[in-house]
């Protein structure tokens, strides 16, 4: 066999392995493009056979294409100044219909003629095409749920203002009435229930903002240092109270010592135990709510027992749903408590779990990270029982402190102007902006409290412009809103921020953290001195003072409970013994401890 034969052999098997290549083979001359070699792929492509498409060019093909076209594309070949290029473009079919390629080309110099390697890319491109659709579609989607969120937003932050407002008028002034000592029995258990029923309001107005704002991304998790047994011990007392009300035995139960302090969101946590413990309650018709708190290597496990009604297996999964009520559709509440605390757990990197028994009760519990906190003199103090009549400086100054008070609604102003008047402060009032300043330059405030919904120049600038004039550059300002979107009072330079209704008690406790001042309390030592208590041995007594006198907070609250649990008989002197730890009353306390010695 010579060397002819073996060349056309070869030749016959590369021509049959291109045919079988699914891709679409062309060859074409590089001066006229007309075509040289077709494989199988190209007629199957195309729908002509191998004789008519070796008598076509490129522009046959391809009828979107000019021959100037061409060759200008394929120029970086034929001088090598790249040794490929890709090309999509359009082929048409010999029924005229147009089909989408993507064409690989390189140059074989020494014979001057082209090959192209084509592939369809139609399913692609229709794939490509129906993505980018779906792309735009989401986009839309989304853009337009931006909007309607935007409006949802902007809605609730007026619905909230609206509500907000009045009730800030109703529960202050139901602060200020509790206060009077001239009222009746009747007359007190009246406010009282004023105050309940709008603090109730308050709470089914707070479930449906918080839910707002978690599904607006604008609820933040804010880390604070607190005191962590008075914490729990106010949470317990509330709870007890409500619990006895209504015939129920309430534990409340530390399986592990406590840190003394913790760095946590104390409102959002206290929103959680609240949120478990008054659905133990309401669910529980007879029997013991149990409240355990066990503490171990900077984590804590909060456990909310009850024997109430219990939850249906099939129902454990829906519960944590948004506006899913537990038990009969007549309950109250919105049914929103669980689920937002579930999320609250959630952002505090915890998990809330429940497990229940149809008939027997249920439990609930969640683990988060507590890191214990350094207790310093100023650390908030979130937690005072008893009525305030007064202050003294604790710095020798001998004038009142002047607070500048800014609200446009003159009733939100009032009752605070009536409390604070009342316990010694001098008060200025202002409804804007601009008439705030010129008081705030005039008589040089201690502390500024402002709504930062004020005309003629609101809180944000108002505050902005107290901080740039150096004779207010040490003033403390309080900012207050009924918006719900709270967090963006953290971006000016205020010391606090308060949600309206603005609790009054929080306000008081705000105020003796940054002022240099001492409460006074209505006949606290009176009430101590002549009240027929059994008390401890003197033995007892003696160290316990010694406690006291050694200022360790947390060993004075284990010998109270040690009393408390040892000797029953002593359970009125270490209640009232607890109170005054839990104020840090400690002045109180050795003069309660010494009527034992």
């Amino acid at each position: 066999m010579n060397d002819m034969e073996v060349a056309n052999i070869e030749l016959k098997k590369f021509k049959k392995t291109l045919d079988m290549v699914l891709d679409c083979v062309f060859m074409f001359d590089a001066n006229t493009f007309k075509l040289i070699y077709v494989n199988k792929g190209v007629t199957n492509h195309l729908g002509y056979d191998k004789h008519e498409l070796l008598n076509m060019t490129l522009l046959d093909i391809n009828p979107y294409l000019t021959k100037k076209q061409i060759q200008t594309f394929l120029t970086p070949l034929t001088s090598n100044f790249k040794p490929s290029l890709t090309l999509e473009t359009i082929h048409q079919h010999k029924n005229t219909t147009l089909i989408q390629v993507e064409a690989f080309f390189q140059y074989i110099q020494e014979e001057d003629f082209f090959i192209a390697i084509v592939r369809n890319i139609t399913e692609r491109k229709q794939a490509e095409a129906k993505l980018h659709r779906d792309i735009k579609q989401a986009e839309n989607i989304k853009k337009t749920a931006e909007i309607a969120n935007q409006a949802k937003t902007a809605f609730l932050a007026n619905v909230s203002h609206e509500l907000r407002t009045p009730l800030n008028g109703i529960l202050g002034y139901t602060q200020i009435l509790k206060r009077d000592k001239n009222l009746t029995k009747k007359q007190k258990d009246s406010i009282q229930t004023i105050h309940r029923s709008g603090e109730h309001l308050l709470t089914l107005i707070n479930d449906i903002l918080d839910l707002s704002k978690i599904e607006a991304g604008k609820l933040n998790i804010i880390p604070v240092d607190f005191y962590f047994s008075a914490f729990l011990q106010d949470i317990a007392d509330l709870m007890k109270m409500r619990a006895t009300q209504k015939g129920l035995t309430f534990k409340y139960e530390i399986l592990h010592p406590l840190p003394i302090a913790v760095r946590a969101d104390e409102k959002r946590l206290r929103q959680v135990l609240l949120n478990l413990l008054s659905n133990a309650i309401k669910f529980t018709n007879e029997g013991v709510i149990s409240f355990r708190i066990i503490y171990y290597n900077g984590r804590v496990r909060f456990e909310i027992e009850d024997t109430g009604i219990g939850i249906p297996t099939e129902h454990l999964d829906t519960i944590f749903s948004s506006f899913y009520q537990i038990g009969h559709q007549n309950q109250q509440g919105t049914g929103l408590g669980l689920s937002i605390s579930k999320q609250l757990v959630e952002m505090m990197d915890g998990q809330l779990l429940v497990s229940s028994l149809l008939g027997s009760g249920s439990i609930f519990w969640f683990d988060i990270l507590l890191m214990e906190a350094k207790v310093v003199d100023d650390l908030y103090q979130p937690y005072q029982h008893g009525t305030i009549i007064g202050y003294k400086s604790t710095d020798k100054t001998s004038s009142p402190f002047k607070i500048l008070l800014i609200d446009e609604i003159w009733q939100n102003r009032s009752f605070l102007v009536n409390l604070l008047k009342n316990i010694g402060f001098i008060v200025f009032e202002a409804n804007n902006g601009k008439e705030a300043l010129d008081l705030a330059i005039k008589n040089l405030p201690n502390v500024i409290i402002t709504d930062l919904m004020i005309p003629y120049m609101n809180g944000f600038e108002l505050v902005q412009k107290v901080r740039q004039l150096p004779e207010l550059q040490e003033v403390i300002i309080f900012t207050t809103s009924a918006d719900i979107f709270e967090q963006q009072s953290l971006q000016i330079d205020c010391n606090e921020f308060f949600a309206k209704p603005i609790d009054t008690e929080i306000l008081l406790n705000k105020l003796a953290k940054y002022l240099p001042l001492e409460w006074v309390f209505e006949d606290v030592d009176a009430s101590i001195e002549n009240t027929n208590i059994i008390g401890p041995s003197t033995e007892q007594a003696t160290i316990l003072l010694k406690l006291v006198l050694a200022g360790n907070v947390k060993k004075i609250i284990n010998n109270v409970n040690q009393l408390e649990q040892q000797y029953p008989e002593l359970a009125q002197f270490t209640t009232e013994a607890k109170k005054l730890v839990r104020n840090f009353a400690m002045s109180e306390l050795k003069t309660f401890i010494k009527l034992y010695i």
